[in-house]
């Protein structure tokens, strides 16, 4: 990379930076400054609205005001004149007044005389919101004179409207008032018109009610304080809002007014013109920064950098770099450079000649190099042939080999181990934290205790312990360890060795064996009770049989039989007593070489034995 391109390179980012600052400045500290003076445009253009549709309700209020202190208006609500309804309340006024809605209603809320005429005066209509009876505690009726006149917004399934509502009381506003009259005008797009027309703002009125998923964000942000807020739209466009009251002091009403952002366009033409002139400026800046520095540095240096490489080339350390005159930085260098050749030439032949000397005891270390590393790679040999035979041991062997690291994380482990313990590869094992293989954490916290951290002693050698495969089944195994490191203690993060065997199969035929033990032990049990039981049975049957063929039996042969099948049935109980008695195992021999239970010599009574009475 050349020097004139680093410079022009350098130049242009200057320029690149300048136009940055300049446009971080224009976005961080105008364009700010342009959208407050924007908002407060917009709000004030909202404010603007707001107060023409108010002075819209005052002059709506103003005109019931001359209705409702009128002696006609209070004469009508006593007596209904027919004269009263033929003079003033003709369709003639509502259009005259620009009023769309008159009631008159009694203080209990009956309605005197109504009538509600549509948006543009074409037909009569009916409200729910005004029905024939008003509930006495209406907000439109009269109350109280801290709660009159009333006037706002009012919301009807034909459209919002302004209303107003006063007492009726005679001209002088002495008597009481006998009843409320009212009066609406509907916000119709003539009325929108008309507002548009003096504020210039292109207006669109909306119920709070309606479409309240779209407008919820902006009620929300006036009644969060804010009175007039904006949302932009798009580069062109710019959305401000208000809200009107209703007749109960609260929102009922929501004013969007549509805006030009011609303070922002206006900014950002003044932006673009701004940037335009600061690139020119800068490209004029860039070529004349660019002809000065060619002229008085870049050709000097690219002269400068063909007569040294030529010198290089023909390696001609007598050469000598032209422009010694110059008396600035580049003749300096010049002088410098020249100055640095000359004593290069002397160095050079210096180290030429120590060169030839040095190459002589390099040809005598060299031999002695290549004796090194003849024996070295010979050593390598030798050690990769270790290598290979240790690593064919570890994989072909037949018992689990496994390396722990860092504590009990597997470093490195065998086939066989992967088998034992369910895994598909040694690979699958790395990085296993030993305690996944235990029973639970317990199991694994005392095999620490008691097998691992003992390694620091000596090796441990024969350890019978249990463990789990990877798909939850128990397995014994016979594990032997060793720490790695030689030290005493040894460091046991830097490598334990164990050796594992499987030996479930073992564990299950030794558990087969002590089965078969208690088995045997059963059968002689159940062989001594039968030959024990068996004698006084045959003979209480013998007693039986014999005084069944004695026809009749004498009284004293009789009584021998009885006391002899007595005496056998106490031996039976004595029996039984001896077995619940046992706390030892005794064998006696009986026939076939086989061995029963002795339950008089295994029994605590054993000197209480009761000799069988033969007869």
């Amino acid at each position: 990379m050349t020097l004139q391109f680093k410079i022009g390179s350098l130049i242009l980012v200057i320029a690149i930076l300048l136009g940055l600052s300049h446009f971080y400045i224009h976005r961080v500290t105008i364009h700010p400054t342009v959208l407050k003076l924007e908002k407060a445009f917009a709000e004030k253009d909202m404010e603007r609205t707001v107060e023409a549709l108010t002075r819209q309700q005052v002059h709506l209020d103003q005109t019931l005001e001359d209705w409702a202190a009128w002696d006609d208006s209070y004469e009508f609500i006593q007596n209904i004149d027919l004269d009263y309804i033929k003079l003033n309340l003709l369709k003639s006024t509502f259009n005259n007044s620009n009023i769309n809605l008159i009631y008159f209603v009694d203080n209990e809320g009956w309605v005197v005389w109504g009538k509600i005429y549509s948006a543009n005066f074409s037909r009569e209509i009916n409200l729910i919101d005004f029905p024939q009876r008003f509930p006495r505690y209406h907000p439109l009726l009269y109350q109280n004179s801290t709660t009159y006149p009333v006037s706002g917004a009012f919301i009807t399934e034909a459209g919002p409207m302004l209303v107003a509502a006063r007492p009726i009381r005679n001209s002088d506003k002495t008597s009481s008032p006998l009843g409320t009259i009212i009066m609406g005008q509907f916000i119709s797009t003539d009325l929108i018109d008309s507002l548009i027309s003096q504020t210039r703002v292109v207006l669109t009125i909306t119920p709070f009610s309606s479409e309240q998923n779209k407008l919820q964000p902006i009620a929300n942000k006036i009644s969060a304080g804010t009175p007039y807020p904006t949302s932009i739209i798009d580069d062109d466009t710019l959305y401000a809002y208000a809200s009107f009251p209703g007749v109960n002091g609260k929102p009922v009403l929501l004013l969007q007014g549509e805006l030009e952002r011609k303070i922002v366009q206006q900014s950002r033409l003044s932006q673009h013109q701004s940037m335009l002139l600061m690139g020119l400026s800068c490209l004029v800046l860039f070529l004349i920064l660019f002809f000065v520095l060619d002229k008085t540095t870049f050709m000097p240096l690219q002269t400068l950098v063909a007569c040294a490489s030529e010198i290089r080339h023909q390696r001609d350390l007598l050469s000598r770099l032209p422009g010694n005159e110059r008396h600035d930085e580049i003749g300096s260098l010049i002088r410098e450079m020249n100055h640095l050749l000359d004593l290069q030439h002397e160095s050079t032949e210096t180290l030429e000649n120590r060169v030839e000397d040095r190459t002589l005891e390099l040809s005598a270390s060299n031999s002695l190099l290549q004796i090194e590393i003849k024996q070295h790679r010979q050593t390598q040999e030798k050690f990769a042939r270790l290598n290979n035979e240790l690593e064919s041991i570890f994989t072909t062997s037949r018992v689990g080999i496994m390396l722990l690291r860092g504590g009990q994380y597997i470093y490195k482990c065998n086939q066989r181990l992967a088998e034992i313990y369910g895994y598909d590869s040694p690979e699958s094992m790395k990085q296993i934290n030993l305690e996944e293989l235990h029973l639970n954490h317990e199991h694994f916290c005392k095999f620490t205790e008691k097998h691992f951290q003992t390694l620091k002693q000596g090796p441990q050698a024969q350890i019978e312990y249990e463990f789990l495969r990877k798909n939850g089944e128990k397995i014994w195994c016979l594990l032997s360890g060793m720490a790695i490191d030689s030290a005493t203690p040894p460091d046991l993060d830097l490598g334990v060795t164990w050796v594992v065997d499987d030996i479930t199969k073992r564990k299950k035929e030794e558990l087969e064996l002590a089965k078969l033990a208690k088995m045997q032990g059963m059968f002689a049990t159940i062989g001594g009770v039968c030959h024990e039981l068996g004698q006084p049975v045959q003979i209480i049957s013998a007693h039986a049989q014999i005084l069944q063929k004695q026809n009749p039996p004498t009284p004293h042969q009789l009584m021998n039989r009885v006391r002899s099948i007595y005496e056998q049935t106490e031996r039976m109980g004595d029996i039984l007593k001896n077995l619940q008695s046992i706390t030892r195992f005794e064998t006696t021999d009986y026939v076939a070489g086989l061995e029963i239970l002795d339950i008089n010599k295994s029994s605590e009574n054993d000197g209480d034995e009761t000799s069988p009475e033969t007869t």
